[in-house]
């Protein structure tokens, strides 16, 4: 059973490396090993003394394999499946009539409402031509005749309809839709779990910003099956639920009303909301940002662990109780009872938290282990586990894609193999186990998240009893109590607020005076070897334990400091949508420059700079940064500098304001680092360039000529550039300047301009990128950084062609994901796309975003 499981999972994880899809195979191998097996069987029963043991080795051996193929065959059939569903990437902003049922709960946004939609008919919206390029026609995505039809050597441009019903006739799709992530901006009318809806939508296919160690939602979308993200445009029709039995979503929604009512007075509506129902979207940003550099955010989130703590205390409680009465245990034993009621009061608490998958995860678990004690079955722990895995990947076959599969199963790994270690389980050792499972998994998430909060110990040795003993108890009787009598449900209410009180108060001063370790990539891989070989060495005999430990640390330590001799600069221009940052980094030797040009988008509600910047640079290693140059105030380039700097250091920040009037934060200078001469300069300094050092700064005057009639440039003309020069080769990076400001640079500082690699001005618009500009920058490479079909149509198509005629190559992150250009010494360079380099089964390839838009007219 166990290699049964190992080589099943090995399977199963094959999406992450396989280049194409072959289920048709994996299942042909899979009954081809299976039938292998099933004759040396019968020849086994046929021929009994015939290698009787090497026959049935080898039946094993088969039927092991037969099982991989057959986890290949299961995962990558339903991966192919959900991918046929995805809208096509060709066909974007499709404006569709939709009809179907909100299979979610909605969120409320400062923006709008954001639900999930699950479909029941689709049909083409007004007006009805699409302009189209590929292998097959509209004849395969529409039921209904085309009236009429033009073309070019390039298009074809369908239209649907009759005379009779008019241009403006919906024709049902053919696609398959099944379900949708919708937002509705600025929306006044309430939307229900439940409601049967009808909406004129704007559909896309789901995608992804493409960076290293960052959220792949086309990942997450093919896992929850999600086939089109959309903007509703118009409702049409709505319809309350007919059926209330028929939605658990909209049960959970009027529980979380009412409950909501109940905290009306409370301070901490979201820690109940998420401890009693799994709702997190009512805890505030700052909030979940200490839960997770405290590391107790898994005590927050509905997972095993609170599914296992139900059924704990439900046994426990039910086994007594029924214990009282000799009659009652003469009939059904004690344990029985308790069995069955923990794990049915286990399932309904996972179906008022929304039967999630971490919640599904822990009932297969509790449900194998209460066979057991039910049916007299003896498993070993590994027998268990391996029982375990194997259901799991069988009923979640595209759960390897997720990091919340992996965390179960290393958290079930870790729980399988404490109670191996030990002949009888204790109460005690409960704690125990959920002590070492927080610190085991806090070196984990580690690992995965390159950090490790020192104060995440202290933070689990309080917060794990309190939570699984006091607070998720006291939850329980309020969400019971809620409904019976309100006062006394308002009296723990009071109760739960001030242990939470406490405990956030607790979890405030260790974040404050205890540390966060950030892990490079060399040192996240020495962790791991350490854990996986004290797991190894904690059988061993202590001499030998502390020999072989001791030597194989002192060579992780002396690799640690192995480092690269070869001098390189390294560009990063990262996909941050419609926005820039752009990192450098100058290695030479023990020598590491860290430059930062621009931040990326940061609101109230999402930052570029958290989720995209700082895990690049973290993951790196690196602890300061050298220079931090924001070109211009546009939330689109400023971003989040306050959580930048709370996290690395900063040693030097300068930021292009025109507000100021003045070229107080970017001076033109020219500073020399090495091999790497970086020279700043913008439309509001002045011609005459003054060298600085690193260390004294002399304000440049804000220029007369700048201004035009006594009117100072628009924000974007602020924005400082840089020209930085490494072995012959320059890079210019030009922030969002236009016309304006190019044309005064063009007389100012003309020799800054040439540059091998340019970073297009304001991201393609056609404000800017004039001919007189891009003809002097004489480049060899054009980088855009927009976003996937942003509002604004950037990079504007005639300024693409612009730089294409004049011989220039041009690349997009929108289309390429983060972009990496590296600079040797000897002139050579590389250009890598990390959509390419990291494209996976899920991802879209570049010519499938490289295809003119497809766009409803």
């Amino acid at each position: 059973m166990r290699l049964t499981a190992v080589l099943m999972l090995l399977g199963a994880t094959s999406l992450w490396w396989l280049t194409d899809i072959f289920w048709r195979e994996a299942l042909v191998a899979a009954l081809t090993c299976g039938a292998t097996a099933g004759l040396l069987a019968l020849f086994k029963a046929i021929q009994p003394d015939f290698g009787a043991f090497k026959v049935q080795r080898l039946v094993k051996l088969l039927l092991s394999f037969s099982a991989f193929f057959l986890a290949i065959f299961w995962s990558s059939y339903w991966l192919e499946v959900n991918l046929e569903h995805r809208w096509p990437a060709s066909q974007q902003k499709a404006r569709l009539t939709l009809s179907g049922q909100v299979c979610s709960i909605p969120q409320d946004k400062p923006l709008g409402t954001s639900f999930l939609l699950c479909v029941d008919n689709a049909y083409l919206n007004d007006p009805c031509r699409y302009w189209h390029q590929g292998e097959s026609d509209f004849h395969h995505w529409v039921e209904g005749t085309v009236f009429h039809e033009t073309a070019n050597k390039n298009h074809a441009l369908y239209y649907f309809g009759s005379p009779d019903q008019g241009w403006l006739s919906p024709y049902r799709l053919n696609h398959n839709l099944r379900k949708l992530s919708l937002i509705w901006y600025k929306s006044d009318i309430e939307i229900n779990a439940g409601d049967h809806l009808t909406l004129d939508v704007s559909i896309k296919t789901p995608y992804s910003q493409r960076n290293p160690f960052t959220f792949d939602y086309e990942r997450f979308a093919v896992t929850q099956s999600i086939d089109a993200v959309g903007t509703i445009k118009n409702l049409q029709v709505r319809e309350p639920i007919s059926n209330e039995w028929s939605s658990l979503s909209y049960w959970r929604q009027k529980l979380s009303q009412h409950l909501l009512k109940t905290f009306n007075e409370s301070s901490f509506k979201g820690w109940h909301l998420a401890l009693g129902m799994g709702f997190r979207d009512h805890l505030s940003g700052e909030q979940k940002e200490l839960l997770q550099r405290s590391g107790v955010m898994h005590l927050i989130a509905i997972s095993g662990l609170h599914i296992g703590l139900i059924f704990f205390f439900l046994f426990t409680l039910t086994s007594r109780v029924w214990r009282l009465n000799a009659r009652w245990c003469q009939c059904i034993p004690a344990h029985i009872i308790g069995l069955a009621s923990g794990l049915a009061f286990a399932f309904l608490y996972a179906v008022i938290t929304g039967l999630e998958l971490p919640a599904i995860r822990a009932l297969v678990a509790l449900a194998i282990v209460v066979a057991q004690r039910l049916w007299l079955v003896f498993w070993t722990p590994a027998q268990s586990f391996s029982m375990t895995l194997i259901i799991l990947l069988t009923i979640e076959p595209l759960g390897v894609l997720t990091e919340g599969f992996w965390l179960t199963i290393t958290a079930l790994a870790i729980i399988y193999w404490f109670i191996g270690l030990r002949r009888q389980v204790r109460r005690r050792d409960w704690f125990y186990l959920q002590l070492f499972l927080s610190i085991a998994m806090s070196l984990v998430s580690a690992i995965a998240f390159g950090h490790f909060s020192v104060s995440s110990v202290f933070s689990n040795v309080v917060a794990i009893p309190l939570v699984s003993y006091v607070l998720l108890p006291l939850e329980l009787f309020i969400l019971l109590s809620s409904g019976i009598n309100t006062e006394f449900a308002m009296v723990l209410v009071e109760m739960s607020d001030l242990l939470i009180n406490r405990l956030l108060s607790y979890l405030i001063w260790l974040d404050v005076n205890l540390p966060q370790v950030l892990f490079n990539q060399l040192q996240l891989v020495v962790l791991a070897y350490l854990i996986v070989a004290a797991l190894v060495y904690a059988r061993l005999r202590i001499v030998s334990t502390l020999c072989l430990f001791g030597s194989n640390l002192l060579l992780l330590v002396v690799a640690s400091f192995w480092f690269n001799d070869d001098e390189y600069l390294r560009v990063y221009t990262l996909d941050v949508g419609q926005g820039l940052s752009v990192i450098i980094n100058h290695k030479s030797g023990r020598d590491d420059f860290w430059l930062v040009y621009d931040l990326g988008f940061a609101n109230a509600d999402y930052s570029t700079t958290k989720s995209v910047v700082l895990p690049l640079l973290t993951r790196q290693g690196v602890r300061s940064i050298d220079w931090l140059q924001i070109s211009h105030n546009d939330i689109d380039h400023s971003g989040d500098q306050q959580s930048l700097e709370k996290t690395l250091n900063i040693s030097r920040r300068a930021r292009g304001n025109m507000l100021s009037r003045s070229a107080s934060g970017c001076r033109q200078q020219k500073v020399q680092l090495g091999n790497i001469t970086i020279t700043t300069f913008s439309m509001l300094s002045s011609g005459h360039l003054l060298p600085q050092n690193k260390r004294k700064i002399v304000p440049t005057p804000y220029p007369e000529d700048a201004v035009n009639n006594g009117v100072p440039p628009s924000g974007n003309n602020a924005s400082c550039l840089l020209n930085i020069r490494y072995f012959g080769k320059s890079l210019l990076l030009t922030g969002d300047i236009e016309k304006e400001a190019e044309l005064t640079l063009l007389q100012q500082t003309p020799d800054y301009l040439k540059a091998d690699f340019i970073w297009v001005p304001h991201h393609g618009s056609l404000t800017s990128s004039t001919w007189s500009f891009v003809a002097h920058t004489d480049a060899s490479l054009g980088i855009i950084s927009a976003g996937y079909l942003n509002r604004f149509g950037h990079p504007n198509d005639t300024v693409v062609k612009r730089f294409q005629s004049l011989q220039v190559p041009m690349l997009n992150t929108a289309e390429t994901g983060m972009i990496t250009l590296t600079l040797q010494p000897d002139g050579h360079y590389q250009v890598s796309k990390f959509r390419e380099t990291h494209h996976r089964l899920w991802n879209h390839r570049y010519s499938s975003r490289n295809l003119p838009k497809s766009v409803v007219n």
